[in-house]
């Protein structure tokens, strides 16, 4: 589907990728999930050790450390996490590390008690752009030579994100009380950002199945033909899903949310939220 507003505005941004520098020593950044790795890039391209602590398919909902996993925490020098109510089992992890290592958790909620912060807040991508002022902040905390580029770079992101979300804004407005359905329940804060009324979640997490009652509710809310389409996780289909959507024949769209596939380059976070607003106009327009 062309969508000839978000491209065109993003063609007209300045195409400033991150000033880098390599000199010195390299940090070590560690992140949760790739999202928030692509964030790193973003703002400090090569000039950290920029990887992951989740295996590629891992349910960031629920898995257990390796013992290489919790030395791959303890060396680091930066580590980026969402927060409890996502990464419930890492809060232990995190706290036993030394003063020496850095953690910023995206979601403001309280690491301690479990409560008060949305688990999925990379799915906004203001959300994240602010974000990316905090960790620029960190890694100048620990590269002061290197401050002065990082926070730059976070700067310039924030202002595409923003203007990348603007067009995103004005293409959604005609379609913001549309029914739609997701695999599960992480769309919350973009529903929110967007002003999208009509979403319904399948299931609120992808590693609990609904019950015959909600199951039954979905089939009835499909059965209807007032859902526009569903939006899919690449790696969270479930089967009873799927077997309605094929069953009444309504639209489905596909979406990563962890970005599990694509490069880790300093342009992947704005190609990850370029894709996202394409496949919910896919989803919620008219072709």
């Amino acid at each position: 589907m062309s969508r000839p507003l978000l491209i065109g505005l993003i063609a007209l941004l300045p195409l400033a990728l991150p000033s880098w520098a390599t000199a010195g020593e390299r940090l070590s950044v560690v992140s949760t999930i790739k999202p928030l790795q692509l964030l790193v890039s973003a703002i400090a391209g090569q000039a950290v050790d920029n990887t992951t602590l989740l295996d590629p398919g891992a349910s960031p909902h629920h898995f257990q450390l390796k013992p290489s996993q919790r030395e791959q925490l303890h060396q680091a020098d930066l580590v980026l996490w969402v927060g409890p109510r996502l990464e419930t089992p890492l809060a232990s992890a995190l706290a036993v590390l030394g003063e020496s290592t850095t953690r910023l958790q995206m979601d403001g909620g309280d690491a301690e008690h479990h409560h008060g912060a949305e688990p999925h807040p990379w799915l906004d991508s203001l959300a994240m752009a602010d974000f990316g002022i905090e960790v620029a902040e960190a890694l100048a905390r620990h590269q002061p030579e290197q401050a002065a580029r990082y926070r730059s770079n976070a700067q310039q992101l924030r202002a595409r994100l923003q203007a990348m979300s603007q067009a995103l804004a004005v293409q959604l407005q005609p379609y913001r009380a549309r029914r739609y359905l997701t695999s599960h329940a992480a769309w919350d804060t973009f529903a929110e950002r967007y002003g999208l009324s009509g979403g319904e979640a399948f299931t609120q997490t992808p590693e609990h199945q609904p019950g015959a009652r909600r199951a039954m509710e979905v089939d009835r809310l499909l059965a209807g033909g007032d859902v526009q389409c569903v939006l899919l996780e690449t790696a969270h289909q479930p089967p009873a899903l799927l077997r309605m959507v094929d069953k009444y024949g309504v639209k489905k769209v596909e979406f990563d949310p962890l970005a599990l596939s694509g490069d880790t380059g300093p342009g992947a976070l704005e190609e990850f939220y370029r894709e996202m607003g394409e496949r919910f106009l896919d989803c919620l327009g008219d072709a």
